[in-house]
């Protein structure tokens, strides 16, 4: 179809672990439930709007990725201060920023060290 983009992104993955614990963080930053979980396989998946998103500890099956590093994704979210008031006692140093281009974000750190950034959208 033309027009239509050729690729986009099937999987969003976050290395962790203790699968237990990550479950728990992201089932409150999500506010949904895993809609797949194996200890066996040290897999958890969630599903935010058509995106996959899967906790995994590595070298079980899921990859190799190091906890405890800055992810390289932003997330959405409309109100950042609901969202930090409900998360903030689970995350390491939750903070809303000022962006130079008017944007707002939310910064912390998962229980695994890993670095998350949420924006909020700029009105035109």
């Amino acid at each position: 179809m033309k027009g239509s983009p050729m690729l986009s992104l099937a999987l969003l993955k976050i290395p962790v672990t203790d699968l237990d614990r990550a479950k728990a963080f992201y089932s409150k930053l999500f506010e949904a439930t895993p809609v797949f979980h194996s200890a066996e396989f040290g897999w958890t998946q969630f599903m935010l709007g058509s995106l996959p998103v899967a906790l995994y500890i590595p070298c079980k099956g899921g990859g190799a990725g190091l906890p405890g590093h800055d992810l390289d994704f932003q997330l959405f979210a409309p109100d950042l201060p609901a969202l930090k008031d409900r998360i903030e006692q689970d995350a390491t140093g939750a903070e809303i920023h000022e962006n130079a281009d008017g944007s707002q974000s939310l910064e912390f750190r998962d229980p695994d060290g890993n670095g998350v950034k949420i924006m909020a959208r700029v009105d035109p």
